[in-house]
């Protein structure tokens, strides 16, 4: 059985689309402001990563990284992030050909209403029927780490 087709006849596709690191630029903030909090040094721009986090332990504790997280993400970290310049014209590319977008995220239920300003701001947010959020208590920082 053949699935819905776009208005040109190709199969529609229902894509999932990532915020953080595929629409918006969000380690190279995260880690200056990290860097900032911590007095870390980090490398050139070109070189920072998640990555980077990893070789913290010994300078930053995980209770005090996770501590520092969600104090950034309860504040206005994801509502001062740009987007990557080509994002709305890929998207919009997407949308014309008929495909299905969906948002989905990492970050916690309870920062909708920042996102979907943040989306609604950066012209983006009428090309997705839906954003997905973490549900509400999802993540524990007293949970052993390693799950």
């Amino acid at each position: 059985m053949a699935g819905p087709r776009s208005r040109d006849g190709r199969h529609r596709v229902k894509i999932g689309i990532d915020l953080d690191d595929v629409i918006a630029v969000c380690a190279v903030p995260y880690l200056r402001r990290f860097a900032e909090e911590f007095g870390v040094d980090l490398p050139d721009e070109r070189e920072m990563g998640w990555h980077l986090l990893r070789t913290m332990d010994e300078r930053v504790s995980a209770a005090e990284r996770d501590r520092f997280r969600i104090k950034l993400y309860d504040g206005n970290f994801f509502g001062g992030l740009d987007i990557y310049p080509d994002c709305p014209a890929v998207l919009e590319q997407l949308v014309n050909a008929g495909h299905d977008l969906y948002f989905v995220t990492a970050r916690a239920e309870r920062r909708r209403m920042i996102t979907e300003t943040w989306l609604r701001e950066k012209g983006i947010l009428e090309h997705a029927k839906a954003v997905h959020l973490k549900p509400m208590g999802d993540f524990n920082p007293d949970f052993p780490r390693g799950r």
